[in-house]
């Protein structure tokens, strides 16, 4: 069974893989996760689970971490997550150069995936512009 932490759980995409991660007999959702003030905060998405803001005590649960939130947040996570060895899938969008070498160390510790979109027509685009 592999653990997953979602953050950004109060986004659509978040939303999204907390119901693909339910859904899924291999997975289990251990940790969801949302900035402070967000509504979403200490609701209760998942038997067990509970939107928090507490990033280390949810990475302790966790396998792996999906990330689809903001910039700041993915460099908060990625830094957390190297000291914690979690695995990464990262969908963020927008991040810059401390957030990539935040992504950097994390990869020195765990597996880590990151696509700036996650969309099937974008991909197939960029796919066929580097056979072009």
């Amino acid at each position: 069974m592999i653990r997953v932490a979602v953050i950004g759980a109060g986004g659509r995409m978040g939303k999204k893989v907390i119901e693909l991660v339910a859904g899924d007999a291999a997975t289990t959702l251990v940790a969801a996760i949302d900035g402070p003030g967000a509504p979403s905060v200490g609701s209760e998405v998942a038997p067990e689970v509970t939107v928090t803001t507490d990033v280390a005590a949810a990475l302790a649960s966790a396998d792996v971490y999906i990330d689809f939130s903001t910039p700041a947040a993915t460099r908060t996570v990625a830094e957390a997550a190297a000291s914690a060895n979690v695995a990464a899938v990262i969908g963020t969008t927008g991040i810059d150069e401390a957030g990539n070498s935040a992504l950097a160390r994390l990869a020195e510790n765990a597996p880590v995936l990151w696509a700036p979109n996650f969309s099937l027509g974008v991909n197939l685009l960029l796919g066929l512009a580097r056979l072009a």
